[in-house]
């Protein structure tokens, strides 16, 4: 059997094994889970116009990568690709991961912005017992008051 087969409790089997097998199930589960929302999110940022590049299509790191998904902590919605871009990544990327996942979306790019793809990853790590949080935070700038997000992802313990 399979690492990513759900196991079955065969006839005269002890329930301690079965246990275990089934945790040993979970754990490759969301390790490969995790993975798939981690190349999701790599890919997303090293669109032009992503990480650290919100002023400039020159300056974009084509080479930056998240090696974990908790390393997407306190990351600036201004910082992340621009509505273009993330319509244009959910337009190739829309199928595919929402079938990996079964969320169940419907298919609207004339909709797809910046917000789409970060709750696209809050409903992939969802089904992982994750959560994407935002934080909004008010700072005064030049005298006004304006306010900025970011976004964390967080991880329950199996």
């Amino acid at each position: 059997m399979s690492l990513l087969e759900l196991p079955v409790m065969e006839k005269d089997e002890p329930i301690y094994k079965y246990q275990i097998k089934l945790h040993r199930y979970m754990v490759n589960y969301r390790y490969e889970k995790k993975k798939k929302i981690l190349e999701f999110i790599n890919d997303w940022y090293r669109t032009p116009t992503g990480l650290l590049s919100a002023s400039s299509d020159v300056n974009y790191n084509s080479g930056f990568k998240f090696e974990n998904i908790l390393q997407f902590k306190n990351q600036y919605y201004h910082m992340m690709p621009k509505n273009d871009k993330s319509k244009d990544f959910l337009i190739k990327n829309f199928e595919k991961y929402n079938e990996e996942f079964n969320l169940e979306l419907e298919y609207d790019e004339e909709l797809f912005t910046t917000y789409n793809v970060l709750y696209f990853i809050k409903l992939m790590l969802k089904k992982i017992d994750g959560d994407l949080k935002k934080e909004v935070l008010e700072i005064e700038q030049d005298g006004k008051k304006k306010k900025q997000k970011k976004y964390t992802v967080t991880l329950k313990k199996l």
